[in-house]
């Protein structure tokens, strides 16, 4: 039997169940059926979730995630993966801000819009600052993400003595945080790697 049938079922062994056939006050039996209904209300706001969801998820299988998003709009993977597919970068910028409205304490969102301002020609100061910037507020400690910004930022503005200055205190500010580090935390970087960030550090810092 089908998912109808057995939700049919239920609610009709429910409201039976529930009245009461014999002689006696009519508060009972009106209470009965209110909760009876009650009941029915309850199941069909439960299917009413589930069937969008199991749509989404069967969309998602088959590949095509802008209708997964469509089908199932406060779920922020498909969201992302649809705006990783788009070649319409606006587009793309829409399904990242709805995943982060969504969910606004979601890192992942919040890199993939860094990822994606980063990757624009010409890039929009504003939004690629923006994004990293609110990337590191959810997560100031992140070592990483704090030598991706400095990196992108000396990359894409090596004449701009502002960006350098940002980057230089980015890499200052991921090296701080990676001290802070535990000396058998896994994250923290290496000895090759601090050398690294070191130099490019005091190289932004000869340019100022």
């Amino acid at each position: 039997p089908g998912p109808m049938f057995l939700f049919a079922l239920f609610c009709g062994g429910a409201i039976g169940a529930r009245l009461n056939f014999e002689p006696g006050p009519p508060r009972r039996t009106t209470a009965s059926i209110i909760l009876a209904l009650g009941v029915i209300g309850w199941f069909v706001i439960a299917i009413g979730l589930w069937l969008p969801t199991v749509r989404a998820q069967s969309l998602a299988a088959a590949g095509t995630f802008a209708e997964a998003a469509e089908a199932q709009p406060w779920e922020t993977t498909y969201l992302l993966q649809a705006a990783r597919e788009t070649h319409d970068v606006n587009h793309a910028r829409e399904l990242i801000w709805r995943a982060i409205e969504s969910n606004p304490l979601n890192l992942t969102a919040r890199f993939a819009r860094a990822e994606l301002e980063s990757h624009q020609s010409p890039i929009d100061r504003r939004l690629f600052n923006r994004s990293y910037e609110d990337a590191l507020g959810l997560d100031p400690a992140n070592v990483t993400l704090r030598i991706e910004y400095a990196d992108q930022l000396a990359d894409k503005f090596p004449q701009d003595d502002i960006a350098i200055r940002q980057a230089a205190e980015q890499y200052r500010t991921a090296l701080e945080y990676d001290d802070a580090l535990p000396a058998d935390e896994g994250k923290k970087l290496s000895p090759t790697k601090r050398a690294e960030i070191t130099a490019k550090m005091r190289s932004l810092e000869a340019k100022l």
